[in-house]
């Protein structure tokens, strides 16, 4: 399934429910597509469409609450809208608006609970808020924050856990990836590793694995890095895993899949590699022999990647398609 947009697409990703795709676009709209192939209704339409008035940098949506958030490159405000199917009457509802210190930000993402939203913004710093509506006090507030990276912060990733001792990824423009602790009972933030002689450039994507023991980053120098995240695991924690090849140009976007049983990476050479791997084994990722590269879905940069949790995978790119991969 594809669909030819109106405007290059910079960030997209599934909702919860696998029945909508949202497109972020530098035309300062977020498009939302019904997917569903059971559902004629949903199946390839244009659902919903978000009227921003700046180039649209980053989309999310949460897994517990009917949240929606976006971010644009030329503003300082982060949005957070109301999104449920059920409730046709107030879909598009604006439920927060978040000033981000002022400053321009790139890449947003939930928590697993929704209790939390990150973001990276053009000055180096990570800012946590409060999503929580139960918890007034911190509400659309900034809880934390951290100077994490030289230059612009591209990148964010929140782990899966939704236990007091949380952890962060980053990727920012000055070559780094950064392993950040985050504790919910102060609000703390620690940065327990600085991944900076792997990279070989900006590192564009970074993505935790399902089980929370691994981070993938995508970088400037063609290949996808593996690093170990466990605290528990102290063979492999704060280490290069592996580096996966396969591209010829800049990884622009890596996910894993929710089922822990691939991970795609897409890239400025057009293409999307697609690394069949086992979380469950001793060494989890595999030779190049267990790749796919799909090549013909697009002809420009591959800017977005994302899986949803059914398994379905969807792309964007600047050639002003999305695609979607059953």
């Amino acid at each position: 399934m594809s669909w030819k947009t109106i405007s290059l697409s910079l960030s997209v990703c599934f909702s919860p429910c696998n029945r909508f795709f949202a497109s972020g676009s530098i035309d300062g709209t977020a498009r939302i597509y019904g997917i569903d192939p059971f559902n004629p209704y949903f199946n390839g339409n244009l659902y919903y469409v978000f009227n921003l008035r700046y180039s649209v940098s980053s989309v999310c949506f949460s897994k517990a609450r009917y949240y929606f958030a976006v971010s644009c490159l030329h503003s300082n405000l982060v949005q957070i809208f109301y999104f449920n199917y059920l409730d046709k009457k107030n879909i598009g509802k604006k439920l927060l608006e978040i000033n981000n210190d002022g400053n321009k930000t790139f890449s947003v993402q939930f928590s697993s609970d929704a209790n939390f939203l990150i973001l990276g913004n053009d000055i180096g710093l990570l800012s946590v808020y409060g999503t929580d509506p139960d918890n007034i006090t911190t509400y659309g507030k900034l809880v934390s924050k951290k100077s994490s990276h030289k230059n612009a912060v591209v990148s964010v990733s929140f782990s899966n856990s939704i236990s007091n001792l949380r952890y962060i990824a980053t990727g920012g423009q000055d070559e780094i990836a950064n392993l950040i602790k985050f504790n919910t009972t102060n609000n703390s933030l620690e940065i327990l590793f600085k991944f900076e002689e792997q990279n070989g450039g900006p590192v564009w994507s970074v993505s935790f694995s399902p089980n929370d023991e691994f981070i993938a980053t995508g970088s400037y120098d063609n290949t996808v890095c593996i690093y170990g995240v466990n605290e528990s695991d102290s063979e492999n924690f704060g280490k290069l895993i592996t580096r996966l090849g396969g591209h010829t140009w800049s990884v622009t976007s890596v996910c894993f899949s929710p089922n822990g049983k691939y991970l795609a990476s897409g890239s400025e050479d057009v293409s999307i590699n697609l690394h069949k791997i086992n979380l469950n084994s001793k060494t989890p990722f595999k030779s190049k022999k267990h790749m796919s590269k799909l090549t013909r879905s697009h002809n420009k940069v591959i800017t977005s990647i994302a899986f949803s949790t059914n398994g379905y995978l969807g792309s964007g790119s600047k050639d002003y398609t999305s695609v979607i991969y059953y």
